[in-house]
């Protein structure tokens, strides 16, 4: 077992705005600015073994590290665990007399550790995150001088996470607002600028029928008469519903989206052929064989729809536009509530 600090529910929300988890999963967190800061501690304590550690949840990750190749260690076995409890330098000078470390395979196997010296890193007052850590296989006492050495790298090492921190704030705000920017606010769905962002050249991409890139129009049947009738809450009710029975029914890798007041469209991803496509359209039309429900009533709706496919239709986004569209046309000539194909 562990200790674990009294606010270990806050340590662990101030870990997570660090949001290195996925990278950390990947091996993919290595910071050179890290990196450089150990390289520093083992040529300044002339120790083999320096670490910044984070501890999250109940495993330790090694964001930095040098003479030392675990890239992680349970959370049991980490003695940087124990350093996160203090509010100063945790030292160990001899693992082996220590009956906590003593029987840790990095200490009774190589590299055979027996010295440990780590100072708590905290981002936020009282939230101990992790450690900067020295180890050694030789028992040795740490001077006061030493410590005051460590308290500066823990402070630089600190530092540099608050800017990982910063960051990472940073780039999630500018999502957020990337997000806002290309999401239609009523439905959910992409907007056009959002549309345009996420096709980029697929369909110029699709040159091969069997793995195709499919556009598909939908139309709401008499949207504005229901604007007209019942308000515009209803119709926002219905629009809403539209959008969800889309999502519905198309497949996760595909895209939705609001283009117009009443008009939907779907990108197709990777479709195999013609059939899937007709498949998709046909599901589409009779998902709204059943009534949307309204506060105050049920209300029939239908919608039509035009569906192309590239390369079999057109190899560029305004040709497979424009096939999809007239086949729009045609299935509003045909009596709406119905789809077509391009011909």
């Amino acid at each position: 077992m562990y200790p674990v600090p009294a606010n270990e529910k806050e340590r662990q929300a101030t870990v997570d705005s660090l949001g290195l988890s996925e990278r950390l999963i990947n091996q993919s967190v290595r910071s050179p600015a890290l990196m450089a800061l150990v390289n520093i501690g083992r040529e300044l304590f002339d120790l083999p073994v320096v670490v910044v550690n984070l501890i999250d949840n109940d495993w330790q990750h090694a964001l930095a590290s040098c003479g030392f190749d675990e890239p992680g260690l349970p959370r049991s076995d980490s003695i940087c665990a124990h350093a996160i409890m203090q509010d100063d330098i945790f030292i160990v000078p001899d693992l082996w007399a220590d009956e906590r470390f003593a029987h840790l395979a990095y200490v009774q196997r190589a590299p055979f550790l027996r010295f440990y010296a780590g100072i708590p890193l905290s981002i936020h007052p009282g939230h101990n995150i992790g450690s900067l850590c020295l180890l050694g296989p030789e028992p040795r006492e740490f001077s006061e001088h030493d410590k005051a050495r460590l308290r500066d790298l823990g402070l630089l090492a600190a530092n540099m996470l608050q800017l990982e921190q910063a960051n990472v704030k940073l780039t999630t705000n500018e999502k957020a607002l990337k997000d806002a920017a290309n999401t239609d606010p009523l439905t959910g769905c992409l907007n056009r600028l959002g549309l345009r962002e996420e096709i980029g050249n697929l369909f110029e991409l699709a040159i091969d029928p069997n793995h195709g890139a499919g556009l598909v129009y939908v139309d709401i049947d008499h949207f504005k008469t229901v604007n007209d009738s019942f308000g515009h809450p209803a119709g926002d009710t219905v629009l809403r519903e539209v959008a969800n029975r889309i999502k519905g029914v198309v497949r996760g890798k595909d895209l939705v989206a609001r283009i117009g007041g009443d008009e939907f469209c779907v990108v197709l991803r990777d479709v195999p052929g013609l059939r899937e496509v007709e498949t998709i359209a046909t599901r589409l039309v009779d998902a709204f064989k059943r009534p949307i429900t309204l506060p105050d009533r049920d209300l029939r709706c239908s919608i039509s729809v035009g569906a192309a496919l590239a390369p079999t239709h057109a190899t560029t986004r305004e040709g497979i536009a424009h096939q999809a569209d007239i086949a729009l046309y045609r299935a509003k000539e045909a009596g709406r509530g119905t789809f077509r194909i391009a011909a």
